[in-house]
């Protein structure tokens, strides 16, 4: 076995900012190197245990691999490059990107199928066609935003990111996030159906918030709890690092 506390490098390459396929690559090859350094040992005639010892002399200790590896830029990650961005800003515009997306995709369905022109003749959709519009913007006023925090949990504690700027990020995501409501309104007996979609908190004035009740913070709470529960749960690396080096 080797001496060499491969966990505490992994760990302390993570820390550092690398990425964690260079991780894997690093261990992978220090490892495959070490085992080779070992083996010529044994066949010039050394004890296994002699042959390791020389094997990681050869190799250098944790504190030496990891500080050449540190000092290549390239392998640092985006999160621990541009944490700011990455935990600030990227998870507020997918939740915006993501409504936009549902928007148009959901006009350019009604304008192919021609629905517009039949609710504005007062025709009816079908069940299905109700139902699949109805789920698509729950998902996106209910779902999307915890879905997103999740993953910013499991992109920092794959890295070992320490939590003030994920923290901050969730927390903005959340806000922006659990403050849409969207009502649909199908048109009936020949009248007009409307769709509406806003944004706001019942703390802001009624012209800025709409039409909110509870159910905004209810999904804030739920979302920020879920996010660290799952912090304090998840823990990738528990699982000790094991090796045959």
């Amino acid at each position: 076995m080797s001496a060499i506390d491969w966990q505490e490098l992994r760990r302390d390459l993570l820390r550092g900012g690398v990425a964690p396929k260079h991780v894997r690559r690093t261990i992978d090859e220090l490892g495959a190197h070490y085992r080779d350094l070992k083996r010529q040992g044994i066949d010039e005639g050394l004890q296994e245990e002699e042959a390791a010892a020389r094997a990681q002399r050869e190799l250098g200790d944790v504190d030496t691999l990891r500080d050449e590896v540190l000092s290549k830029p390239e392998l640092r990650s985006l999160p621990a490059t541009y944490p700011r961005a990455f935990f600030l800003v990227a998870p507020v515009l997918a939740v915006l990107a993501s409504f936009a997306i549902v928007i148009v995709s959901v006009l350019l369905l009604a304008s192919s199928a021609g629905w517009i022109g039949g609710l504005e003749d007062g025709g009816e959709l079908a069940s299905w066609q109700k139902a699949a519009v109805e789920i698509w913007f729950f998902l996106n006023c209910y779902l999307v935003t915890p879905a997103l925090a999740l993953c910013v949990v499991a992109i920092a504690r794959q890295r070992l990111i320490a939590p003030h700027w994920p923290a901050i990020g969730i927390v903005l995501l959340t806000v922006i996030g659990s403050g849409w409501a969207y009502n649909i309104a199908w048109p009936e007996g020949g009248g007009a159906g409307n769709f509406t979609l806003n944004w706001g908190f019942s703390f802001l004035p009624r012209a800025v918030r709409g039409f909110h009740d509870l159910q905004n913070f209810v999904q804030i709470s739920i979302t920020l709890l879920a996010a660290a529960a799952f912090w304090h749960y998840y823990d990738p690396h528990r699982v000790k690092f094991s090796s045959t080096y």
